[in-house]
């Protein structure tokens, strides 16, 4: 259904991102898999999730810019692209500073 199509999906090293990146995986798409903790990214490309994994902070223009540039130069295309990846808080919501929420929604 999706052969010969090429995929990237960030925030695919657990959860919701990585369920995308294996659904897409078993439709036939060729899977990069982004996620910012290297770790749990090589952990997920170990157990056969994703063709490669690629390292970066979506928060940071120039390297989603330089994830792009990498999947079209090694794969000659972008045809779908999952944008799971969010920064996830490290207090409650009545704790959060005003700079935390715009990070969050950011």
């Amino acid at each position: 259904m999706l052969q010969g199509k090429v995929a990237l999906v960030t925030g695919a090293a657990r959860g919701i991102g990585r369920a995308i990146a294996v659904r897409l995986q078993e439709a036939g798409a060729t899977v990069i898999v982004n996620d910012i903790v290297e770790a749990a990214l090589d952990e997920t490309v170990r157990a056969g999730v994703g063709t490669e994994g690629y390292a970066a902070d979506v928060s940071v223009r120039s390297q989603v810019q330089a994830m792009i540039d990498h999947v079209v130069a090694g794969h000659g295309r972008l045809d779908i692209r999952v944008n799971q990846a969010r920064v996830e808080p490290k207090s409650s919501l009545l704790e959060m500073t005003y700079e935390q929420w715009g990070s969050a929604m950011d």
